[in-house]
């Protein structure tokens, strides 16, 4: 009931405020990263990367597309080692309309894989997942969202967004001793 009433008031410029908690667990960009490192952890099992790629954080293939590859990838027994490797499997014109989406999903996983294995600390992991963070873009998608959401006057949810991304930003900068602005 509360999102539609903050819609309404929204649309009506009435002011409003709505206390409610909300679990940060199911913030996307936490799931995202959860699911990153879930992806590592597991190796590259199908429910950890759709998870991942679903967030709205990690691609701008569009949910038809995701949906399509997804299908293709269940079809095709594509996951595990086959997810990082180039795909083999499928007709020509799956292969060619897929390559350059699993290339885009796996590029920054590989990286932050890579970047773990060789930390020696926390301050070096935290910069791995700096990186990741960076390399993901998700302070232009965070923008993105924001706008959608404010189009459709889920005002609320843009500002809980930007915060939770702060926050998390926050937590790391402070991890490598640098600020974050």
């Amino acid at each position: 009931l509360s999102p539609l009433i903050a819609r309404t008031f929204s649309k009506c410029d009435i002011p409003y405020f709505i206390d409610a908690k909300r679990p940060i667990s199911l913030h996307p960009v936490i799931v995202m990263l959860k699911s990153a490192f879930d992806i590592i952890e597991n190796g590259y099992r199908s429910e950890d990367i759709f998870r991942y790629v679903k967030t709205g954080f990690v691609t701008d293939a569009g949910n038809a597309a995701i949906s399509r590859f997804e299908n293709y990838c269940r079809e095709n027994g594509v996951m595990g080692a086959r997810f990082r490797s180039q795909l083999a499997r499928g007709t020509e014109e799956e292969i060619l309309e897929f390559e350059p989406l699993r290339q885009e999903i796996t590029e920054n996983l590989v990286l932050l894989h890579q970047e773990l294995r060789a930390s020696k600390n926390a301050v070096q992991m935290a910069k791995a997942m700096e990186r990741f963070i960076e390399c993901n873009r998700i302070e232009d998608r965070i923008s993105a969202m924001e706008d959608r959401l404010k189009a459709l006057s889920y005002t609320d949810d843009t500002f809980i967004y930007r915060e939770t991304v702060e926050e998390t930003a926050q937590i790391l900068y402070r991890t490598v001793g640098t600020e974050y602005y």
